[in-house]
């Protein structure tokens, strides 16, 4: 065969892999896994491209396959080093893969252990501020976390935050999800001291970021109130249980399920500082909401027994309806 005419095949066959490949994402992407599977498999078969290999244990992965998975991502780790060398992001990018699988699979340990040569890779590639680094990092407090190894895992936690703080500096909207995790993990192991100071910022990135009633700030204003609660710094709790149930009722309305629970919060606030009048008058509203849920519940159930011809089995709901409706 001339040089012109093996140049040509190889063309040819590279166009046909291209296609393949391109045939197999789109299924993929489509959410045909079977004939995506098929196609991934059809090109392995004609060659071991580490492309390939990744988006068959990405395909895997999505389907929570992770034994599946698994083998494919130790074999594109060994395709990457051939391929790009034992140091290269590609390597570390497989290695993240597989930890995320064997976490899947329980086994914690093993999952640390990648993360950990990823962030050796990642540290030498790209430098001590990268992005990938902060991802590390968050991976390894949350794997840390699963073994309940909490001090380890804050530790980590804190050094994606310093991270991520060192390349945007301290307000920038995209730290929310470190503030949160790290906050969420003291809140968690009762450090409300160490969690306060992140609540607080997390706040005031969201009120800059979103406006001050904006239902983003709903999860950091529940949680801020209840890290005062907890330091029984009732003077600093109580603006911020109100501004939390005042947006509830801007957000979802004033008998929304949502609005109870927070009223219940609030009970329990005002009843542990003996300010027992307040708790009352909350605890009614609450009820009154959950008695107007669940009178609309056991309507919308009978309803559907009338539309249906069972007015037999409508009864009892229509009955029980209108006694919580004449209920005082």
């Amino acid at each position: 065969m001339g040089m012109r005419t093996y140049t040509l095949a190889t063309l040819l066959f590279c166009r046909a892999a291209v296609a393949q490949e391109d045939a197999g994402t789109t299924a993929f992407r489509l959410g045909n896994y079977v004939e995506a599977e098929q196609v991934f498999l059809a090109a392995l078969a004609e060659q071991e491209a580490p492309e390939t290999v990744r988006r068959l244990a990405d395909l895997y992965s999505t389907q929570a396959r992770n034994s599946a998975a698994e083998p494919l991502l130790i074999r594109l780790i060994g395709l990457c080093e051939d391929k790009y060398g034992g140091e290269s992001v590609e390597v570390a990018s497989a290695l993240i893969d597989l930890a995320r699988v064997t976490r899947n699979l329980s086994r914690f340990r093993e999952a640390i252990f990648s993360v950990q040569r990823a962030i050796r890779i990642h540290h030498k590639a790209l430098g001590p501020q990268s992005s990938e680094l902060v991802k590390d990092f968050s991976l390894l407090g949350l794997m840390f976390t699963d073994l309940q190894e909490f001090d380890e895992a804050a530790k980590w936690y804190l050094e994606a935050l310093r991270t991520a703080e060192m390349a945007v500096g301290p307000s920038d909207p995209s730290l929310l999800p470190n503030l949160d995790s790290l906050a969420t993990l003291y809140r968690n192991m009762r450090r409300y001291s160490d969690a306060e100071p992140l609540y607080r910022r997390a706040l005031t990135i969201r009120e800059r970021k979103f406006g001050p009633m904006d239902p983003e700030l709903l999860s950091t204003l529940d949680n801020l109130a209840y890290i005062f609660f907890g330091q029984k710094k009732y003077a600093q709790a109580d603006p911020v249980y109100r501004r939390l149930l005042q947006l509830w009722e801007k957000a979802a309305g004033f008998d929304h399920p949502m609005l109870a629970l927070t009223l219940d919060k609030m009970v329990e606030f005002y009843v542990d500082q003996e300010k027992f009048s307040e708790a009352e008058c909350l605890a009614e509203r609450a009820l009154a909401i959950r008695r107007k849920s669940l009178v609309e519940s056991l309507e919308r159930s009978a309803k559907v027994y009338e539309e249906d011809q069972k007015p037999v089995m409508a009864l009892p709901f229509t009955e029980r309806a209108a006694a919580l409706k004449a209920e005082p």
